[in-house]
Parts: structure tokens; C-alpha cells; sequence
């Protein structure tokens, strides 16, 4: 399968060469959300920007300009449809095979909301995250996407991110496939029902190792922000790199009480059939979280981010306990790791059921060809 998914990639690379002679005729009208990340239509996206502004952010190593750019789908009616937005460049390295490079791009929907021509959300949506594909290849990100995606449309609890393929032209020059991935946001949150206001909700990103980013949150009467209970309370390891108040006795209890545990083992199962260096069970970082106010009565929510770097380093034959490559392996050894691990049990049930349900071996080989079909011109 792996073989499969790099001559798909391959071909994809190829496709700016051949682009000019086959366009794709998978192209369908971009409809409102969850539809646009229908990863089996190719949409087309266009960008008009000032050829002065386009050089800014192909060029911006600091990846904090933001430029306007007037922006649309190729289906969409353009006199009517056609919107003021934000563009800036992602911190994904550009690949410099082609002219322009082929940098990542964030694309801020409701950036000019208020002034002529913005508009609060596209389609559903407020943000879009176009990934180049710089550490592996588009191909590769997007099938991990789309595995997690088939574990979220299962019977296990698990919310997870969407992602699909769009071609993208900036001034009507063509500058190749991309993955579309959904970006974290109240809206993403609001589409499924999660956001409990802006008073009982919190969302967090984990960049890096214990070094939570707020990104939603409550204010105190002086703008700062105030930290979730959950936050307070999860004070051990793994959920911090240096365990600040002891774990508890009951700590499987604990965990259950406070944190969707079959959405969080559902994460790590996928993460694991794609395997990725950087992600919440290899290495505690790459991921959101969703907190809520105890008076709300929900559990925290784990959801995956930036798979940039899936089947970059997978093994076969690797133990799905224990894909951790370096020291910072906290929450597979503190939930799944050894045999008597507190949720190895329910860890081995997820991973049986995906194999012989939405991660089985025929039906995967039947959506990579379609991709392949999909994407090959």
C-alpha cells in the first residue's frame, strides 16, 4: 500500500508538467461544508493578488506578512462569489522545482468582514490551510488525513479534522496540487456541535512539547486569558512534560471522568497505521485539545494537526505500542505501552476494529485507486 501511495505522489509532482494538455474532469461546485473536503472531487481554487504582494510571501521566511487577494472557486459564480481575503505564507519549506516555488498557504476568510468585498466565511468556513506537501508529499498527507477521517465516521467517539486535494492558480498561473485540511477554529468547532460559547470553551494547540497555545478562550475582566479546569487539574504526566502534582491512584478513573478516552485512543490508533515522528503518541506535540467548563459537562477532546510528515519513517514491523523513536514517549507508556498499561485493553479493541472495519486492507486499496484516478492527470 505504501508503494501505491509514493506512485501516486510521483504522479502528482509530475502534474504541473502535464497539467496544460489534460485538465482533471473530476471538478464538481464547491458546496457549503463538510462537502468541500469531499476528498474524492478536485476543486480548483483562484487567487488575484498584486504580482508585488505574490513576491512579499513567496518570499517571507518570517511567515507573518499577510497580503489581500481577491479569491474564488472555479465553479462558483465569480461576479457574485468572488471575495476579499487575507493570504499569507505557511512555515512549510517551499519546493523550489518550480517557477513560482510552491509554498504552503493560509487563507483568512473573514479577514476584511466589515469592509467591501470581505465576507464572514466561505462555504462554511472561516480559514483555509492549502499544505504543500514539503516533508513528504500531498498524496501522503492527505490519505493520513483520510484515514482519520474514516476512524471519525465510525461508531467510535472521535472528532477529527478533514482534509482533500485542491489545484491552485494565483494569477492564473498554475501552482499545483494541494491539501486542503481543515483548520481548528470556533467555526470547525460550531460545524459539529462542539462549541459551547465563548464562555465554557477552550481550544488548544500543542505545538511543541507541554507548551499549550490558546486559541479559544474565556477572558478575565482584564483580557487575560483563563486556563480551563481541565487544565489545572491534569497537572501529571503525560498531559506535562514534568509531572507537577504526583499522579493520582485512580488514575484511570480520573482520565475517564475528564477525557474522551476512545476519542483520544482512536487518534493514536490511526496516528499509528501512518506513523508520524512528531505526533500526540510518538511525541506529545501536533495536536489540539478541547476543554470545556465543568458546568458544560463535557469531556476534553483530542483532535490531530499537521500530518505533513506521515509514512515518512514507517516500519512494518513496528510495535503499535510503542512507536516513540526518542525519550518523549509519556503517553504511550503511561496508557498503552506495557500489558497491564491502564487502557491497553481498550487501545487493542480500537486497533482490532479498524482493521477489520473502516482500515481494512480491500477497501483502502479500492479508495487509493480512486485517488489515483482522481489525481493522475
Amino acid at each position: 500500500m505504501y508503494l501505491i501511495i509514493k506512485r501516486v505522489a510521483a504522479m502528482v509532482a509530475a502534474s504541473a508538467i502535464v497539467f496544460a494538455f489534460s485538465m482533471s474532469t473530476s471538478q464538481a461546485e464547491v458546496k457549503d461544508w463538510p462537502d468541500l473536503y469531499d476528498p474524492f472531487t478536485l476543486h480548483t481554487l483562484h487567487l488575484e493578488m498584486n504580482n508585488a504582494d505574490l513576491n512579499t510571501i513567496l518570499n517571507d521566511t518570517s511567515f507573518d506578512i499577510e497580503v489581500p487577494a481577491w479569491f474564488w472557486a472555479e465553479d462558483d459564480n465569480i461576479e457574485v462569489d468572488k471575495i476579499l481575503i487575507s493570504v499569507r505564507r505557511k512555515s512549510a519549506t517551499a519546493l523550489t522545482d518550480g517557477n513560482p516555488p510552491k509554498v504552503s498557504f493560509k487563507l483568512d476568510i473573514n479577514e476584511f468582514k466589515n469592509d467591501s468585498g470581505g465576507a464572514s466565511s466561505w462555504h462554511g468556513i472561516k480559514k483555509l490551510s492549502l499544505e504543500n506537501g514539503d516533508d513528504m508529499d500531498v498524496v501522503s498527507e492527505g490519505f493520513a488525513w483520510y484515514l482519520h477521517r474514516l476512524a471519525s465516521q465510525s461508531e467510535l467517539d472521535y472528532h477529527s479534522g478533514l482534509a482533500s486535494w485542491v489545484n491552485l492558480y494565483i494569477n492564473e498561473q498554475y501552482m499545483g496540487v494541494y491539501v486542503n485540511v481543515e483548520q481548528p477554529d470556533e467555526q470547525y468547532l460550531s460545524n459539529r456541535g462542539l462549541w459551547e460559547g465563548a464562555d465554557d470553551t477552550w481550544l488548544y494547540r500543542m505545538s511543541d512539547i507541554d507548551s499549550p497555545e490558546v486559541k479559544e478562550a474565556p477572558l478575565d475582566a482584564s483580557g487575560n486569558v483563563i486556563d480551563s479546569p481541565a487544565s489545572a487539574s491534569l497537572c501529571y504526566t503525560p498531559f506535562k512534560d514534568k509531572d507537577r502534582c504526583g499522579t493520582p491512584d485512580d488514575f484511570k478513573d480520573q482520565l475517564n471522568s475528564q477525557i474522551n478516552m476512545q476519542g483520544m485512543l482512536t487518534f493514536g490508533a490511526v496516528s499509528a497505521f501512518h506513523y508520524s515522528p512528531d505526533d500526540l503518541f510518538s511525541k506529545g506535540k501536533n495536536f489540539y485539545y478541547l476543554d470545556y467548563s465543568d458546568a458544560a459537562g463535557f469531556k476534553r477532546e483530542y483532535m490531530q494537526w499537521d500530518l505533513d510528515s506521515a509514512f515518512g519513517s514507517l516500519d512494518a514491523t513496528a510495535n503499535m505500542y510503542n512507536q516513540a523513536k526518542d525519550t518523549h514517549d509519556a503517553y504511550e507508556k503511561s496508557l498503552v505501552e506495557a500489558d497491564d498499561a491502564p487502557f491497553r485493553q481498550e487501545y487493542s479493541e480500537i486497533i482490532q476494529f479498524l482493521l477489520d472495519g473502516p482500515l481494512n486492507e480491500a477497501g483502502l486499496l479500492a479508495d487509493l485507486q480512486s485517488f489515483d484516478n482522481l489525481l493522475s492527470a
